[in-house]
């Protein structure tokens, strides 16, 4: 089982187009091959996720495959979250902002709840290790009901 990290531009209940130019410039840099609208990233510790996106002039949302705790992934989400302000939403988790007037203007908080206010990439990291032990929990737990107790 993998995990899924979404970006969200949409608030009010619309989505609010942003330029590919701030997700090119944030993440580009490290993308190892394109296919069609999934960016394979990879960063300089070898860690690796797939990017998807509609490769338009403008999107107003992308989702991370596998989000890597590399600290070029959490700078570039932070640094595309305060230009944009946009919303990460980490699977089980909760979900990110960078910006405290915004959260009033998200018409399905009650689905990404509980909204942490991020202000730097270090609290994105901890979100998506967060997202990413509970995922690790579940694939556990459903491993132990498929396969039974050790023996």
């Amino acid at each position: 089982m993998s995990l899924d990290v979404y970006f969200f531009s949409y608030l009010d209940g619309k989505p609010v187009p942003i330029s590919i130019d701030i997700l090119t410039d944030a993440l580009g840099k490290f993308v190892d091959w394109r296919d069609g609208r999934v960016w394979a990233l990879k960063f300089p510790d070898g860690r690796w996720s797939d990017l998807y996106v509609n490769e338009e002039l403008e999107i107003w949302s992308f989702s991370l495959n596998r989000p890597a705790l590399s600290p070029e992934l959490s700078q570039g989400v932070f640094d595309i979250m305060r230009k944009t302000r946009g919303i990460l939403v980490c699977s089980g988790a909760g979900a990110c902002v960078t910006d405290v007037s915004i959260i009033s203007r998200i018409d399905f908080i009650h689905s990404v709840s509980p909204i942490h206010v991020v202000n730097d990439p270090s609290g994105i990291r901890v979100r998506i290790a967060e997202a990413l032990a509970i995922a690790a929990g579940y694939t556990n737990y459903i491993r132990r009901l498929v396969n039974g107790p050790p023996r």
